[in-house]
Parts: structure tokens; C-alpha cells; sequence
């Protein structure tokens, strides 16, 4: 019975797609756990519980709100059009959880085109500072653990645009830089109420101006101790019997 050629030809075409497919799938699987991995440890940095890196669209959920944008963006990537709205805000967020770690605007930026923007912070950022990422809002996760004190980082000196970022919070949790930052109101001592002996009892209240010079301390303007100018105890005086200078009493007359 002679053979059909078209018969090889269709197994041979069926096993190249089953070879495809596999070796898509181990593609797609180490693909999967690499990224699970990396935003395993991510997220463990910024706050977010770390199950979520290994949930489909759910991480890009979290780290949509993250950068404080709506998570539910994260079904855009299904939408012709709206798919490219959310690789927009995924990127935003990277580059405001990049400045939470402390990466300097421009390796950010590299970093986010070059793919790599996860291992660099990994291996490059400080520990996260929610208030340097300039989001309004924060994934729930964070924002427990920020009810608590946490994700706050005063160690690390401030980057330079902490100023942008964080608004009149710069310089206020940095110990040895004030208790308001940089353009709040002073400390006391400087136009507002002062400490005890400068302004409250010192200078200006009860020093020199309001218990000063106007009115001022007893002996300079009011009335004297005895002895400087206030008329003195013990009745009218008479003729002094103090000796006068030189020593002795003046010659009596004897007659």
C-alpha cells in the first residue's frame, strides 16, 4: 500500500508544535518564578505581603496602588487602548517606589528602561520611606504598618528630592535638623513663646522690656531701699555726731 506523504508531513508538523509549546511553557514558567521571586522580595521591602507577588494581576494591582494610583487599572492590560494607560501608571509607580528606596532620579529612570528596575533596587535601595514617593495614597498593607510608625526611614540622609516629595515634612523627622524642617514655624525663643529667662522671664517678660527697663526692677526708678534717697527709719535726724573726716570731734570752746 504506498504511503502518504502529507501523513509525514503532518506528524513532523505536529511534533514541532508540541516541542513549541513546551519549551513556551518552561519560557513562561521560569519566566513566572522569576518574577514571583523578585517581587517576593520586593514587596517584603516596601511593606506589602509577600503572597501577592505570586498572584497574576493582582501584584500589578499592588504595585499600582503602591505608586498611588487605583489598582483596578491593572485589568487594563486586557483592553486594547486602556493597556498602555496601565504600562503608563505601572511605570509611574516604579519610579515613586524607586524614590521610597532612595534611587537617585536618573538611575531610576535607566534602570525602568533597561529592565533591570527590580534587581537594582533590591540590591541598591535603602530601607523604603513611604513620604519620599509623593503618593497621596498607599497599598492597604502599607498603610497599616504606617498607622504604626512604620515605613519611615530617618537613618539615611534625605535625597534631593526629598524637598518635592515630601513638602513641609522635609527635615522633620531627621534628628539635629528642627522640629518643623525647613520653613516651618520656629522653635520658641524667635518670635513665638519663648523659654524661661529669654522672653517668658528674661528678656522681654520679666527681663528687659516687659519687667525690665519699662517698668523696672526695684532700685532703678522705684521707690528706694532705705538709705538711697527714701526717707529714713527712725524719726527726725538731728545734728550728725559722726566725726569728721581727719579723726576726733572739732575743739570744743570752754567758755
Amino acid at each position: 500500500m504506498p504511503v502518504d506523504p502529507y501523513d509525514d508531513y503532518g506528524a513532523a508538523s505536529a511534533g514541532i508544535t508540541a516541542v513549541l509549546v513546551l519549551v513556551y511553557l518552561l519560557i513562561f514558567a521560569a519566566a513566572y518564578v522569576v518574577t514571583g521571586l523578585l517581587y517576593h522580595f520586593l514587596f517584603k521591602k516596601i511593606g506589602i505581603q509577600s503572597w501577592r507577588a505570586w498572584v497574576p494581576i493582582v501584584n500589578t494591582y499592588a504595585i499600582l496602588q503602591a505608586g498611588g494610583f487605583n489598582g483596578w487599572w491593572a485589568l487594563g492590560v486586557f483592553v486594547p487602548g486602556l493597556n498602555l494607560v496601565t504600562v503608563v501608571f505601572m511605570i509611574m509607580s516604579m519610579f515613586r517606589i524607586g524614590r521610597g528606596l532612595r534611587i537617585e532620579d536618573a538611575l531610576n529612570v535607566i534602570m525602568i528602561i533597561l529592565g533591570v528596575w527590580t534587581i537594582v533596587v533590591l540590591i541598591a535601595g535603602k530601607p523604603y520611606d513611604h513620604r519620599l514617593t509623593g503618593a497621596r495614597t498607599q497599598q492597604p498593607d502599607q498603610q497599616l504598618l504606617i498607622s504604626q510608625g512604620g515605613l519611615v526611614n530617618n537613618v539615611d540622609p534625605f535625597p534631593p528630592y526629598a524637598a518635592q516629595t515630601m513638602g513641609g515634612a522635609y527635615g522633620h523627622q531627621q534628628p539635629g535638623y528642627g522640629t518643623g524642617g525647613y520653613g516651618a514655624p520656629p522653635q520658641g525663643g524667635y518670635g513665638q513663646p519663648q523659654q524661661p529667662g529669654y522672653g517668658a522671664s528674661g528678656y522681654g517678660a520679666g527681663g528687659y522690656g516687659a519687667g525690665g527697663y519699662a517698668p523696672q526692677q526695684g532700685g532703678y526708678g522705684q521707690p528706694q531701699q532705705p538709705g538711697y534717697g527714701a526717707p529714713q527709719q527712725g524719726g527726725p535726724q538731728g545734728p550728725s555726731t559722726s566725726p569728721p573726716p581727719g579723726g576726733g570731734y572739732p575743739p570744743q570752746n570752754p567758755f
